[in-house]
């Protein structure tokens, strides 16, 4: 009879052991995914305010080739084609 106990207690045990196992697996998984996720649109929104400055300094350069922003002045050479690309900056005094 003793045997028997021991044999239901120890598969008891195993058995708890992979669920365990498995339930932390899923959550370190979803986990995971849901960083991902949140990288993803984190990702999109700095690059659609990225795109937001670039386009409010070209704008603002529509007159002259000097942007103020901060207490920091800086003069940009770009061009706005298909594609938006600044040849080069440099901070002014």
């Amino acid at each position: 009879m003793t045997q028997k106990g021991y044999v239901a207690i120890s598969s008891i045990v195993v058995i708890a052991a992979v669920v365990i196992v498995v339930g932390i697996t899923v959550s370190l998984v979803s986990i995971n995914e849901a960083q991902v996720a949140f990288s993803g649109r984190k990702s999109e929104e700095v690059l659609n305010i990225v795109e937001a400055c670039i386009e409010d300094a070209l704008y603002k350069l529509s007159g002259t080739n000097t942007v103020s922003s901060h207490a920091k002045a800086v003069q940009v050479q770009a061009t706005n084609s298909a594609t938006i690309s600044i040849g080069q900056w440099k901070e002014i005094q």
